[in-house]
C-alpha cells in the first residue's frame, strides 16, 4: 500500500489516496470521479495510459496531477487521443468536476473500490495561481514554465468559452516545429496561440502550452 496525492489542475483540489499493487491510472481516476481526466507525474510530463499500472512508478507521498486535454493547433498531442475520453461536442457541455468528500481514499486494483479514513488537507489553488500567475479582471499574466525555460505570457478570458493565450518571443524550437503556424505573430513580439480545441479553463490551457513547448524541445517536431 502506498499513499499518494492527486492534484486536480484547474480547481487545485488535492486528494490523498492509498493505492494497492497493480492499481492503474484508470482505477485512480474512476475512484476520484475524474473519468474525463488524464493522470501524469507533473503537468508537463507524458500522461499515464488508463490501463497502465501506477503503483511501481510512484514513490510514497508522491504528488500526481489530473488534467483535462486542451489542444494547441491541429496536431499537437494527437498521440493522446486514443486514451482520452472526448468530452467536447461542439458546445461546452461538460461541467466542472467537483468532489465534496474531504477524506482520503483507498483505491484497489481493477475494482474502483473506495474506503474512507481520516479527514485530509486540501489546497484549493488553481494551477495558474499555484504557479505564480496573477489576475486582474479577466487578464492573467505569468510564465509558461517548462524544464527548458520559462516564457512570458498573458491570457484574456472574455468568457468561460472564449479564452485567448499569448506568449512573448516563443522559442525557435517551437516556431520551427510542425506547430509553428499555430503561433501567430501580432507584430509586437507577442504571438497569439491558436487552440483548435478550447480548454475548459485557464489552467488547462496553460498546461497545454507548457506541454507543447516541452514536446517540441524533446522531439524537435
Amino acid at each position: 500500500m502506498k499513499k499518494i496525492c492527486v492534484s486536480v489542475v484547474g480547481s487545485g483540489q488535492l486528494h490523498e489516496i492509498n493505492i494497492e499493487a497493480g492499481t492503474t491510472a484508470g482505477d485512480i481516476l474512476r475512484g476520484l470521479n475524474l473519468s474525463d481526466y488524464l493522470l501524469s507525474r507533473n503537468p508537463s510530463a507524458d500522461f499515464f495510459a488508463n490501463a497502465e499500472s501506477v503503483y511501481d512508478k510512484v514513490a510514497e507521498g508522491q504528488k500526481l496531477f489530473a488534467s483535462t486535454k486542451a489542444t494547441v493547433g491541429g496536431e499537437v498531442f494527437d498521440f493522446l487521443v486514443d486514451s482520452f475520453v472526448q468530452h467536447f461536442t461542439g458546445k461546452r457541455a461538460v461541467q466542472r468536476v467537483t468532489i465534496s468528500p474531504v477524506q482520503p481514499l483507498t483505491v484497489s486494483s481493477g475494482s474502483g473500490r473506495i474506503s474512507h479514513n481520516n479527514p485530509i488537507r486540501r489546497q484549493p489553488l488553481p494551477y495558474w495561481q499555484e504557479h505564480g500567475w496573477s489576475r486582474k479582471g479577466n487578464i492573467y499574466q505569468g510564465n509558461y514554465q517548462t524544464r527548458y525555460g520559462a516564457y512570458q505570457g498573458w491570457i484574456e478570458e472574455r468568457s468561460p468559452y472564449q479564452i485567448s493565450f499569448y506568449i512573448l518571443d516563443p522559442p525557435q524550437a517551437v516556431l520551427s516545429s510542425s506547430h509553428g503556424t499555430c503561433f501567430q505573430p501580432r507584430g509586437d513580439r507577442w504571438f497569439n496561440i491558436h487552440m483548435s480545441q478550447m480548454p475548459k479553463d485557464v489552467s488547462s490551457g496553460i498546461v497545454a502550452v507548457e506541454r507543447l513547448i516541452a514536446e517540441c524541445f524533446r522531439t524537435g517536431r
